[in-house]
């Protein structure tokens, strides 16, 4: 059986391979790569033990549309056979060749991101069926970050920068001014709630968005820790039951109360007699023989005497 070209389209002649062919086109590639990686140089096992796994991934997802994400980028050369650079293997990691890694996102090494502030971007931005602002929010980054004092991209201030440069995007989409949707995080950090910035707010910038143009620190002594609720029904045992889920309760509450309550369902089941249903099932079985009448007693003992 001839295997079917896999030069140009990949994703329509991959969805209808057969298992056979897909078996076949797998023992093609790896001979290819054992002939180009052993005259070019480049990573030889990390690829052929990705080539089924590969050839699987194209067969269900289209990678025009979907993305595909290396456990380490050197598995990606079938990959790049199955999307039309399989005769510019041979240039593999040559002057002017195909390269031996994928290509970078160059969108997030120009905006000098944290790869997860750049998903959470794009979370966003899906949610609001707006992922087509990924470029304008990407380039308000820095004039967000600028307006907000130049704080460092880390945790959680990389987070709401990139929020607000969502916002913004789509504020310029619908043709309003600038921060007319503003996010709550935003709004304390250029209050001053996270402490100071590296470079100065402008006044006027903190009026505009926490109509005081002073800064205000938070003041710690309204800090009043949230009560703990209770779950009567899974024996009376507190929501969160140490420190870590207490604090995961402060900062993440809509989450932390979904997660804490799955383990505490867990913890109690898992403290229930594990013989108790069985024994409810006897009491059933019990209560049911008990009141069956003389006659059907007597046949049912006759049934079992034959």
């Amino acid at each position: 059986m001839t295997t079917p070209n896999v030069k140009a389209q990949y994703e329509p002649v991959l969805s209808r391979l057969t298992d056979q062919e897909g078996e076949e086109l797998c023992a093609q590639l790896r001979r290819e790569l054992v002939e180009d990686v052993s005259s070019t140089g480049g990573h030889l096992a990390s690829n052929l033990g990705a080539v089924e796994l590969t050839v699987a991934l194209h067969r269900v997802f289209d990678t025009s549309v979907d993305r595909l994400v290396f456990d380490v980028g050197h598995q990606c050369y079938p990959h790049k056979m199955l999307t039309g650079r399989r005769e510019a293997m041979s240039t593999l990691r040559q002057y002017g060749g195909i390269a031996g890694f994928p290509k970078p996102n160059e969108l997030v090494k120009n905006a000098e991101v944290p790869g997860g502030m750049y998903s959470n971007m794009v979370a966003q931005l899906k949610a609001l069926n707006s992922s087509d602002l990924l470029d304008d929010a990407m380039k308000l980054i820095p004039k967000v970050r600028r307006d907000a004092g130049l704080v460092p991209l880390v945790t959680p201030t990389s987070q709401i920068v990139g929020a607000q440069a969502v916002n913004l995007a789509i504020d310029r989409k619908k043709g309003n001014p600038d921060y007319t949707n503003t996010s709550n995080q935003f709004i304390s950090l250029v209050k001053g709630e996270y402490g100071h910035t590296p470079a100065p707010i402008d006044p006027a910038f903190r009026q505009q968005i926490t109509g005081d143009a002073v800064e205000h620190p938070y003041d710690v002594s309204k800090y009043r820790k949230p009560e703990i609720p209770v779950v009567p029904e899974l024996g009376g045992v507190k929501l969160a039951t140490n420190t870590e889920e207490e604090l995961l309760m402060e900062l993440l509450p809509n989450v932390a109360n979904k997660f804490l309550r799955n383990r505490r369902e867990e913890e109690y089941a898992a403290k229930q007699p594990k013989d108790a249903p069985k024994a409810a099932a006897e009491v059933k079985v019990e209560e049911t023989v008990t009141s069956l009448s003389p006659a059907m007693c007597s046949a049912h003992r006759w049934e079992a005497a034959s």
